[in-house]
């Protein structure tokens, strides 16, 4: 199983982005123009870094891809610029590609590609459309197999709503059949505690990535997560580097809050604390460790949420609190 899914599946969309413009390209093909704008479209495409310019995505991406070929151009030779103003051009194609635009015929939208090789590029080539039909949908077909071999027939995860309409609690649902010999109470002791408490956070946290891989994949960016972690893990280095490396992609730290008690915040908050200072979210759950004065109130700043009980909000930040 991947490491990093997010991760892993962004460097295949690079990698392929990069073979169908050299395929379209051809001899126009050039890497010193290519990479600032693959650049460029991967930061807002996936990782929504810039300002949002326009409520339609196509026209959002497409707004900082201008703004990047203007820049490129000045001081350049008609050469170079007649390469950047083509490979901008060719680049909208890419959104068909890559699962921001919808296309009714893969088949028409290639054609409309070669139209415009042989016009404006005097590139013929009888085998580019079929080698570039074969190839979007091997990559498709790849891409869909990948994200599918997360899915699970014993594991699934469940998004539970909160105050916040942004904001979901994640729960791991199985279809796993205990023992009737054993008590309710007994497999959720099990079930809740050490080294299964434990493998779960895994499960968890992959499925829990790919949701927010695959809200990213249709433009959508605002929905965020919390997921519990294991405090147990905090004794075995090896193990709780694996478990962070899960959801160590800028995509899955933007929507991932992980979720502490405030009583296990304290106990472990020089490793918290760093992995806030990387980019990570958290979010406490105030228990009874938590002292109701101005100075403890000034520690929660660090965090993207705080989690109370009903007759304890109004004692917070409405804007951080998450009613449990």
């Amino acid at each position: 199983m991947a490491n990093n899914i997010a991760r892993e599946y962004i460097d295949f969309s690079k990698k392929n982005i990069t073979k169908y413009l050299k395929i379209i390209l051809d001899k126009y093909y050039a890497k010193k123009i290519v990479d600032p704008l693959l650049e460029v479209y991967i930061n807002v495409r996936y990782y929504n870094n810039e300002d949002i310019k326009y409520k339609n995505f196509t026209s959002n991406i497409n707004y900082y891809l201008r703004q990047k070929a203007i820049e490129m151009k000045e001081n350049e030779d008609e050469d170079t610029i007649f390469k950047i103003k083509n490979t901008f051009y060719l680049f909208k194609y890419i959104l068909y590609f890559d699962n921001v635009e919808e296309y009714e015929s893969l088949k028409k939208v290639i054609l409309e590609i070669d139209e415009y090789r042989n016009e404006e590029l005097g590139l013929n080539d009888e085998t580019f459309i079929d080698s570039l039909y074969e190839l979007v949908k091997e990559n498709e077909s790849r891409k869909d197999k990948y994200l599918k071999s997360f899915d699970s027939e014993k594991f699934s995860v469940s998004l539970i709503k909160t105050n916040n309409k942004k904001v979901y609690q994640v729960k791991l649902d199985n279809t796993i059949k205990f023992n009737r010999i054993y008590s309710e109470y007994s497999i959720n002791k099990v079930y809740s505690e050490g080294i299964v408490n434990e493998q779960k956070s895994f499960i968890t946290y992959y499925l829990t990535s790919k949701i927010i891989l695959e809200n990213a994949i249709k433009g959508e960016f605002d929905t965020n997560l919390i997921v519990d972690f294991p405090i147990s893990i905090f004794e075995k280095e090896q193990k709780l580097n694996r478990l962070i490396n899960i959801i160590d992609n800028e995509i899955v730290k933007n929507n991932i809050i992980i979720k502490f008690k405030y009583s296990d915040y304290l106990v472990n908050k020089d490793q918290i604390n760093t992995w806030i200072k990387d980019g990570f979210q958290v979010a406490v759950k105030i228990d009874e460790e938590y002292n109701y004065d101005d100075s403890s109130k000034i520690w929660l700043d660090i965090f993207t949420y705080v989690i109370v009980d009903t007759n304890k909000q109004n004692f917070f930040d409405e804007e951080k609190v998450i009613i449990e």
